[in-house]
């Protein structure tokens, strides 16, 4: 079982949740863009423009599965992909098999390790 990570903020959470992607400089690379879109963070992927829209929450319930998702209204705006960034150990049982099935990512990110 993992150890759960704390962050003071969901500001600090999308912060550490970036700074980890721009560490990780890999064949698909992202750019971030903050409070976009209704989302507190949307992502493009570099060469591909493929959004990823995601809502950052302390903890991950039905409530924030629902802001997440798409409008119920029938649209064709919004980004490619939806998700939830979480801290690790903050999502409540089986929730987010729900949530795949329902097409909604949820990313569970830790507090960074300090040396």
């Amino acid at each position: 079982m993992m150890a759960e990570s704390t962050f003071a903020t969901e500001a600090d959470l999308v912060t550490s949740f970036c700074a980890s992607l721009a560490a990780q400089r890999g064949r698909q690379a992202w750019t971030p863009y903050h409070e976009t879109g209704g989302f507190d963070l949307m992502l493009v992927q570099v060469g591909t423009g493929i959004q990823l829209g995601i809502e950052a929450k302390l903890a991950f319930n039905l409530k924030v599965m629902v802001q997440a998702l798409p409008d119920l209204r029938w649209s064709d705006e919004g980004p490619d992909y939806r998700a939830s960034l979480v801290p690790r150990g903050k999502v409540q049982a089986h929730l987010s098999d729900i949530a795949a099935q329902l097409g909604l990512g949820v990313i569970g990110h830790a507090v960074p390790h300090r040396h």
